[in-house]
């Protein structure tokens, strides 16, 4: 079964760097747009919050005595709204959302770090991090007759 994008938001392909390059835009892009719904969601229950609490307060002032307040001070009424399990139920909802946005406001940061983590790994390839070590001509060739030594040496030990 094939890994999701979330799954692979942390792996980077050093040895593809271009189509790392490639699906970190679609990652990026895809997790701006769902942190934007979220958002856009939170700011609707934020309204929704406010229209709750304006008709708990009317209909408190309006008939105190149902929401069981004798007296109704401005302390009780704000009280007796926030006790109203309409806004306990849209309260919790606005949590719910907020949560949501704080989760993909994460995501968007974590392609940040991402993304820099991809371009110090295109530095390293620039400079020749991910090569195989090299030697200089003399030492190269200082390298082939040690080896050459060595293998006489041994075929005289195992020979001799």
């Amino acid at each position: 079964m094939a890994k999701s994008d979330q799954e692979y938001l942390f792996d980077i392909d050093e040895n593809d760097l271009t189509g790392e390059w490639l699906r970190h835009v679609r990652l990026y892009e895809r997790a701006a747009t769902d942190l934007a719904s979220r958002r856009a969601d939170h700011e609707q229950l934020k309204s929704e919050k406010e229209l709750v609490v304006a008709d708990l307060d009317h209909e408190v002032r309006r008939d105190p005595i149902k929401f069981g307040l004798e007296k109704a001070t401005e302390k009780s009424i704000d009280n007796a709204v926030v006790r109203s399990r309409l806004y306990q139920d849209v309260q919790t909802r606005l949590l719910k959302a907020k949560h949501d946005v704080d989760i993909f406001q994460a995501k968007v940061d974590t392609l940040e770090h991402r993304k820099k983590a991809l371009e110090n790994m295109v530095s390293l390839f620039l400079a020749g991090y991910f090569t195989a070590p090299s030697l200089k001509k003399n030492e190269q060739a200082a390298m082939d007759d040690a080896v050459k030594r060595e293998v006489r040496k041994r075929g005289q030990v195992a020979g001799g």
